[in-house]
């Protein structure tokens, strides 16, 4: 069993109400969701019924081995919400006109189909633009919005309608002329993109409620990770596949990465409006940083007005946290050269040593100033690769990481 805290037993605890967990930076929550797969198969449910939603491949895959590994059984039914949505639209999404051997497009080939159909329609709103090409990615970007917060191409085309600015309302009926020309095409080849698998599973357990309800005999337990970034079309599959259950969902409104596509912390509050009956868990406790890290970073999230309330601590001794005030980006990465061949000259192994970039563009000019102070390193999650023997370790993180370079602890 593991060795949980007070709050994270408490959410763990089996009940039959939906639980809605909130869980600061740190705080175990995979450990929770782990734990309550393991009661839940020690009560006797069969691991085949729970349903594990996660938000990455690597999520699902970290998932599965700590639940199996704590557990003792298999895990089958764990994935991200797109793989869950693609094997149920394989099964029975014929019913919604998606063929079983529908076949995924992306990418380049994406974009080539949608601007072939943009120069075929020739509409002036689009081709008329000084660079037509570039409006491409732009318009399949607006495609994915409509998609995943569930808005029908007609809700847009009755917007431009009612648009003051007929150059603007010009162009959204030519990206709704596009993108019903994209749609007609894709159902000819037999393709979806990506927010298809979500969209067309929507449609397809709203539509057909004894078949909706067949999943939920199915899976009459749901666990869901990273509630906190799941857009309007996830969480309605989530409420679909759990409606009249007790859906288990874990969260942090401070760690949302996608912002910018409408993931917010209105997802853990909507989760109360759909299930006003929820119970609400908060989990405080960090479990990998030190005091002082979580002090700091308490102090500066704190200032978000609009986060959901919750309190963070922890019990571990660390180096104090230092602001470093760098000029630009090659004066910050000079001054964490400088930092590294500091902490090797004293003794410590350049294994030891990792920077955390939130981008490639962080990274970059880090990894040129390390090369440049004569630091063996290696990138990691980057792209390219540079020359040389490297054994410190420079790291792109996602975006929810902070700049920790800035954040450079020393002693004292």
């Amino acid at each position: 069993m593991t060795r949980l805290d007070a709050s994270q037993r408490d959410a763990a605890a089996l009940s039959a109400t939906p639980v809605r967990v909130i869980a600061g930076a740190g705080t175990g929550k995979t450990a929770v969701i782990a734990e309550r797969f393991r009661r839940l198969v020690a009560s006797g449910v069969d691991p085949a019924s729970i349903l594990v939603m996660t938000f990455t491949d690597r999520a699902a895959q970290e998932m599965r081995q700590r639940i199996e590994d704590l557990a003792g059984a298999d895990a089958p039914a764990v994935g991200t919400v797109h793989s869950i949505a693609l094997g149920w639209l394989r099964a029975d999404g014929w019913r919604v006109g998606v063929p079983a051997g529908f076949r995924i497009v992306s990418g380049a080939e994406r974009w080539i189909l949608a601007r072939e159909l943009m120069w075929e329609l020739g509409d002036a709103a689009l081709v008329g633009d000084e660079r037509p090409d570039d409006l491409v990615a732009p318009a399949l970007q607006m495609l994915e919005r409509l998609k995943q917060e569930l808005v029908p191409l007609r809700r847009l085309d009755e917007w431009a309608d009612s648009a003051d600015d007929a150059e603007r309302a010009a162009l959204m009926h030519a990206c709704v002329r596009l993108f019903r020309a994209y749609e007609l095409e894709c159902r000819k080849r037999g393709l979806l993109d990506f927010d298809d698998l979500l969209e067309r599973s929507v449609a397809m357990l709203s539509s057909d409620p004894r078949l909706a309800e067949a999943y939920r005999h199915r899976f009459p337990h749901v666990l869901v990770d990273e509630y906190q970034d799941l857009n309007l079309a996830q969480e309605r599959l989530v409420e679909l596949v759990s409606f009249g259950g007790a859906p288990f969902v874990v969260g942090d409104d401070d760690q949302s990465i996608y912002r910018f596509r409408g993931a917010s912390r209105a997802s853990l509050e909507r989760f109360l409006d759909r299930f006003p009956n929820a119970r609400s868990v908060a989990l405080g406790k960090n479990q990998r940083s030190s005091a002082r890290i979580v002090a700091a970073a308490a102090a500066l999230i704190g200032n978000n007005s609009e986060r959901l309330a919750k309190e963070l601590s922890a019990t571990r001794s660390g180096r104090r946290v230092e602001l470093w005030r760098c000029a630009d980006r090659m004066d910050e990465a000079a001054a964490i050269a400088a930092e590294a061949r500091r902490l090797a000259e004293s003794g410590v192994s350049l294994a030891e040593i990792a920077v955390l970039c939130r981008t490639n563009a962080i990274a970059t000019p880090v990894a040129a100033a390390l090369a440049s102070a004569g630091l063996p390193h290696v990138v990691v999650g980057g792209t390219g690769s540079t020359t040389g023997r490297r054994a410190a370790t420079s790291s792109r993180c996602c975006a929810c990481c902070a700049t920790l370079a800035t954040w450079w602890p020393r002693s004292g």
